[in-house]
């Protein structure tokens, strides 16, 4: 799963290199993207997301857009010989409509998020849990350009996620059941960024 989504991202960037650049507009933007709600929520839900992302836009022309986002999680839990760690990547391709400056961005979001939880059992040593869910659905987002170089934004989307654990590494006295799920959400966020 996760090398079909490096590949994926590796095409759709390097595929769209050779549109033209326009010098009404800008074509990059950083920034920072916030989901609402905690980050042991996610975790206690097994689903290993992050709650705030770096996100960059690349305006390839002025009606395609290309977002990515990157975020990541780690907890260490001394007293119970815990430790949490999730990675976040994200593509979102959109259709971007300017209207002055008010911009509309439906689109299709992929994100793949990675992780492992390893737990210290005392006097029998480590075990490790790895988990992987890839999520993907339509979007529509809204992004008000407060100047040239500056715009905030939020969005709503379906996504289909699919979601997997399994322990890779643990002492034989372990009982473990693998845990797959199927589900459907609604998910949101807003946005901040700076354009170049």
């Amino acid at each position: 799963m996760k090398k079909a989504f490096y590949s994926l991202l590796f095409a759709i960037l390097f595929s769209t290199t050779a549109f033209a650049q326009q010098k009404d507009f800008k074509t990059i933007g950083l920034g920072v993207r916030y989901y609402p709600g905690s980050f042991n929520k996610y975790i206690q839900e097994n689903e290993g997301v992050t709650a705030t992302l770096v996100t960059a836009a690349w305006n390839f022309t002025p009606g395609f857009r290309l977002e990515t986002d990157f975020g990541f999680y780690s907890h260490h839990i001394k007293s119970e010989k815990v430790k949490i760690n999730s990675k976040t990547i994200g593509v979102g391709i959109i259709k971007a409509v300017r209207q002055g400056n008010h911009v509309f961005l439906p689109g299709l979001k992929i994100d793949y998020t990675w992780g492992n939880t390893k737990i210290d059992i005392q006097n029998y040593g480590e075990a490790e849990e790895k988990i992987e869910r890839i999520a993907i659905g339509p979007f529509l987002g809204y992004e008000y350009l407060i100047s040239n170089t500056i715009g905030i934004g939020a969005d709503i989307g379906l996504k289909y996620s699919h979601f997997e654990s399994k322990l890779t590494d643990a002492p034989l006295t372990i009982s473990y059941i693998p845990v797959e799920t199927k589900s459907y959400f609604t998910d949101s966020s807003v946005f901040l960024r700076v354009y170049f």
